[in-house]
């Protein structure tokens, strides 16, 4: 009961967006760590002196996506698919944290989770030095960032076509 209590009261962290996006092709951010574009605070539009109106603002879709347990916690993301494609790419969990400007402890507390919560292991470690030491993505953990992108590409399609066909019609 605790820590139910607990899950609701505590702040949720915001979601970066999705890679795709449904935003014009030059329009699009350039990664995940981008600031967001800023919002126009102004009044709505109005019309025109001759009383036609002004164009609507052009509009964005933006998403996030990410897979959680049937208590709330989460299995795989955004998030957990930037950690183990960065510990793919630097071959250690170290530098896959100083890539991603996190803390080691932060970065393999995600992992742990995320491990734990799946029932398999995502990375694997060879202690030494050497051209065999570091960190490597299991195959189970290779496979999920695969079906994760799938997803990912799946969703973003459909809510794309869905915004663009309910959105420019309004």
């Amino acid at each position: 009961m605790a820590a139910a209590q607990n899950r609701s009261t505590r702040k949720r962290r915001t979601r970066r967006p999705i890679a795709a996006s449904c935003a014009p092709p030059g329009k699009r951010r350039r990664s995940a760590d981008a600031s967001p574009p800023r919002r126009n605070r102004g009044s709505a539009p109005r019309a025109h002196a001759d009383g036609t109106p002004a164009a609507r603002p052009a509009a964005v879709l933006r998403m996030t996506l990410w897979i959680e347990n049937a208590e709330g916690e989460v299995l795989f993301g955004e998030g957990r698919q930037q950690i183990l494609d960065a510990i793919d790419r630097e071959g250690s969990l170290s530098a896959a944290a100083q890539a991603l400007g996190m803390s080691y402890r932060g970065l393999w507390a995600r992992l742990r989770n995320s491990e734990k919560r799946l029932g398999f292991p995502l990375i694997e470690s060879h202690a030494g030095r050497g051209p065999d030491s570091g960190t490597s993505l299991t195959p189970a953990g290779r496979e999920l960032m695969r079906r994760f992108a799938a997803l990912e590409g799946r969703i973003a399609e459909a809510a794309c076509a869905a915004f663009d066909d309910l959105w420019s019609s309004a």
